[in-house]
């Protein structure tokens, strides 16, 4: 017969493995609908506000980012790969084709909820902030 407290531990030890081994950066896999909002620029903010788009991020590194702004539409694809967990933030390492990779910060509020600032901030965007919302 097992004793008790093994039996305990070994219940113990199984729901860590399951809750807490699991790759951080599987939340981030699949389709997300993109609002933007801020900048300290007016017609930033104005342009900001009218911005739209649809991003995908899957399990084999790729990603893919369309948005559509009042000056049209551009469409970003490239690699992704995981960097670390800080507390609710995420912290991806991005290249878009042709780019150098930059690391961005997708700050979690749930898992269907995130935030960022563009990866490829310039002093113009700076104060833009991504809103990203997981695409049902």
């Amino acid at each position: 017969m097992i004793p008790r407290t093994l039996l305990a531990f070994a219940a113990l030890l199984a729901a860590c493995f399951l809750t807490g081994c699991s790759d951080p950066s599987a939340k981030l896999l699949g389709k997300w609908q993109l609002t933007a909002s801020g900048g300290s620029n007016p017609l930033m903010a104005m342009a900001a506000a009218a911005t739209k788009g649809d991003s995908e991020f899957k399990q084999d590194g790729n990603f893919s980012l369309t948005f559509k702004t009042p000056l049209g539409e551009q469409a970003f694809a490239g690699t992704w790969r995981f960097v670390k967990v800080d507390g609710q933030t995420l912290v991806v390492a991005m290249k878009a084709t042709g780019g150098t990779e930059n690391e961005s910060r997708l700050e979690f509020t749930d898992n269907d909820h995130f935030t960022t600032i563009p990866f490829v901030a310039s002093e113009g965007l700076k104060d833009i902030k991504l809103s990203f919302s997981r695409a049902k």
